[in-house]
């Protein structure tokens, strides 16, 4: 297959002149200062005439269109990134040694991460769930949140008695207090 380069207007020298060649310039071409050595060739943009051109599809007077085609495609012997070739993967992305291309982390996932699941972060951006070590947005309803952003199980707790799942705490005073 062909692979577009760039794409550009055909432009050649003025008509009155001696017979050139076609060329395409880019649609941004970069500006060129040439300098006072006095050799300036100049060049005008290729319009269509009907009748040099069938008329349809063409229409008189349009400035024609190029593209700068290439046949060679390049291989990527690192890891493509949206389309780009890498020596590396950026942050936020793992790779994927199969296709070896760079694969968007979790977005809940801050610092990196080694696959794309939520429990694959090498750090959580929120909480992470203690049980799966799974990075979510918030704690569920059956967690309470640790200082630490972790979110433990209620029936995993330990109340001030040291009974897992009691429902015990300290008061205000130190004192150990609750039902039971």
């Amino acid at each position: 297959g062909f692979k577009s380069s760039y794409q550009g207007y055909a432009f050649a020298n003025h008509y009155s002149h001696q017979k050139g060649e076609y060329i395409c310039i880019d649609k941004v071409p970069e500006v060129y200062s040439p300098g006072t050595s006095g050799n300036q060739g100049l060049i005008y943009p290729v319009e269509t005439q009907c009748g040099s051109l069938p008329c349809p599809p063409y229409t008189q007077y349009r400035e024609l269109v190029c593209a700068q085609c290439t046949t060679h495609i390049s291989v990527c012997t690192q890891y493509t990134y949206n389309g780009t070739c890498l020596n590396e993967c950026p942050k936020l992305t793992f790779t994927n040694e199969t296709t070896h291309e760079c694969v968007p982390c979790h977005a809940e996932c801050l610092d990196g991460c080694f696959g794309e699941g939520s429990n694959e972060c090498l750090r959580c951006a929120r909480v992470m769930l203690n049980e799966t070590l799974e990075c979510l947005p918030r704690c569920p309803a059956y967690t309470v949140q640790t200082p630490e952003d972790l979110c433990i199980n209620k029936t995993n707790l330990m109340d001030c008695e040291g009974v897992r799942g009691g429902n015990k705490s300290f008061d205000a005073c130190g004192v150990c207090v609750g039902d039971g």
